[in-house]
């Protein structure tokens, strides 16, 4: 075992050891960059769909008023008020100056505001995004098809104000009375 650390050490100061090492670091270096960069473009392809969100908040709540009303029949349209909405991170910079001149003093203050921005593996550059907000509920509209019972319907639009935080005035609900 000694004598192998000896040839160990014997080509450190060759120089061999060191360039065959250097070598492969190298190598290791590039090869992590090549699958780096294949996750990095998956990740940056996924974007919020609008769409895929409505129609599953549609079947969330077709789903609610099935289990509610027992009604095999019900058809249910969500409407957005908006998109996604960003929270990007920002940093506020403020300036004091004084003037003073032989009978007053004029304070002024500015203020400049610069988004914090990111670079990616690529090389481009965004800002910092701190949350993200879903789209808010405009309204909802249910037609079911039960046995015209008034207290259903209650129950059905206290549970869409509970789940989507939404006014009654937001919520129409009717009853088809089984046709």
């Amino acid at each position: 075992m000694n004598e192998k650390l000896k040839n160990i050490f014997a080509n450190l100061k060759n120089g061999k050891l060191v360039f065959i090492l250097g070598i492969c670091g190298i190598l290791l270096i590039f090869l992590s960059t090549l699958f780096t960069g294949k996750q990095d473009k998956g990740a940056s392809e996924t974007a919020f769909d609008t769409e895929e969100y409505r129609e599953q908040l549609e079947s969330n709540v077709e789903s609610v008023v099935k289990s509610i009303s027992g009604a095999k029949s019900v058809s249910v349209m969500v409407t957005l008020d908006t998109g996604v909405t960003y929270n990007y991170a920002d940093e506020t910079r403020y300036n004091k100056s004084d003037r003073q001149s032989s009978d007053t003093t004029d304070v002024s203050t500015d203020s400049e505001n610069k988004y914090i921005v990111v670079t990616d593996a690529s090389g481009n550059e965004k800002p910092l995004i701190i949350n993200e907000q879903l789209p808010l509920v405009r309204g909802v509209a249910v037609i079911y098809s039960g046995n015209g019972s008034r207290v259903v319907s209650e129950q059905i639009k206290e549970a869409l104000m509970a789940t989507l935080d939404i006014t009654s005035k937001r919520i129409y609900i009717t009853d088809t009375g089984g046709y």
